[in-house]
């Protein structure tokens, strides 16, 4: 039986990623405030938003009206989906590459893998870690991609019986 505490998951979360990609494939975006939208129409909205303009308040759902208003500098870039499957699809080889097989799955179309269970413990889980981001780390180097940072948190599940009997 596994222990309450056994990580069963690997999630990941790419944070602000149509932005991200958008700055990876335009050098000249890196480090400035980017939104990406759907069509160039100030009624429009963001459908992302960099670290950059998050910074100034800018969020998905922000009008385009309301982001050039707070941030005038804002780059707006109109959205390119198929660049964004392309990376996404990147990413998700580049995991699977590195998880322990044959046992581990993905199961969803996101960024979710079910771990094989000699994973499912903190020194399992973390050897699984530092594999994937020294593997990512050399293949995101070898394309010649920008990374400000590599980051991966372990997140385990929290037994809330005790809380809810009380």
């Amino acid at each position: 039986m596994l222990n309450a505490r056994a990580l069963k998951w690997l999630f990941l979360d790419m944070n602000s990623f149509f932005a991200s990609v958008e700055q990876q494939l335009r050098p000249e975006l890196r480090g400035q405030p980017v939104g990406v939208v759907p069509v160039m129409a100030d009624s429009s909205c963001c459908i992302a938003a960099s670290y950059e303009a998050k910074g100034h308040g800018i969020k998905t759902g922000t009008r385009i009206s309301d982001a050039k208003e707070r941030c005038p500098g804002i780059r707006l870039v109109q959205a390119r989906p198929a660049e964004y499957v392309r990376v996404h699809e990147a990413i998700v080889r580049a995991v699977d590459s590195v998880l322990p097989e044959p046992e581990s799955q993905r199961r969803t179309v996101g960024h979710s893998h079910v771990l094989s269970p000699q994973y499912r413990t903190q020194q399992g889980a973390r050897a699984v870690m530092v594999k994937l981001i020294h593997k990512a780390a050399a293949r995101l180097r070898k394309l010649g991609y920008f990374s400000g940072e590599i980051s991966i948190a372990l997140r385990y599940p929290v037994r809330i019986t005790g809380i809810l009997s009380r």
